[in-house]
């Protein structure tokens, strides 16, 4: 997940997490050492990052499919990518999506604890707090169902041309089969608990690890701290919406 030590216990790589990722300076070597990327790479057009199953692999392929040539930097899932493309003036958008459905979504993925997925969230978030106001939030609802519409805001942000996404059945069937032919080549088959699209097979799952989340103590705990964040970063969203920030999302598409 992005923290240090890899195998460490887990207040140790939290700490990791506290003191590096909000610091490309400081990431930068552990990064590359741990072959997570280079922070301070500018070879790419345009950012797109976030928490994992918050929409990124739906979002990149959705743009790939419409700009052939663009060259999109995307799921390193840490604030120094963030942070160090906002230093270099490089456009870009953090996909932005409920905890508790995040957090079930990479649970689920990794087949980890969902109280370490949680952890996860809120040190992500929490890393990218003192930078909040100069970042373009793209929400899951509205990239899994308006992407178009947020393609002409993030043109209008930062004077790009970036051609926007046509949405309808076709061109979300194209992409869940990219997607379908992605998880052959590297898994061999399509994993239906990590594919990066809705299934069915992940329904039961979800509703378990999602009462467990509810009803445990020390969960509604952390995620209370996580909802905070997330009605931190959704208040600098220029369409923040009360209703919509409100409504679950398990009914939408469980994008990674």
């Amino acid at each position: 997940m992005g923290c240090i030590p890899l195998n460490g216990p887990n207040f140790l790589r939290r700490l990791g997490r506290h003191l590096i990722w909000g610091s490309p300076t400081l990431y930068r070597p552990v990064g590359i050492a741990r072959r997570r990327g280079d922070c301070r790479d500018v070879n790419y057009d345009l950012w797109i990052d976030g928490f994992p199953r918050s929409a990124n692999t739906f979002a990149v392929k959705s743009l790939v499919a419409a700009n052939p040539t663009l060259k999109i930097r995307s799921h390193h899932h840490i604030p120094a990518f963030v942070i160090q493309s906002l230093r270099d003036g490089k456009p870009g958008m953090l996909m932005l999506r409920k905890p508790e459905d995040a957090v079930i979504s990479w649970a689920i993925f990794w087949q980890e604890r969902v109280d370490r997925c949680l952890d996860y969230y809120v040190d992500f978030h929490r890393g990218l707090e003192r930078v909040i106001s100069r970042i373009f939030i793209a929400e899951f609802h509205e990239v899994t169902t308006t992407f178009d519409a947020v393609i002409e805001r993030f043109n209008t942000r930062f004077g790009t041309g970036v051609v926007p996404v046509v949405h309808n059945a076709q061109t979300a069937a194209d992409c869940f089969a990219e997607m379908d032919r992605n998880q052959v080549e590297w898994r061999g088959f399509v994993d239906e608990m990590r594919v990066p699209r809705p299934s069915s097979e992940r329904a039961a799952v979800k509703v378990e690890v999602r009462r467990r989340l509810r009803e445990t103590p020390s969960l509604a705990r952390k995620l209370l701290q996580a909802n905070d964040l997330y009605s931190t970063f959704l208040s600098v969203h220029p369409r923040a919406s009360k209703v919509v920030s409100a409504a679950a999302t398990q009914q939408l598409p469980t994008c990674s």
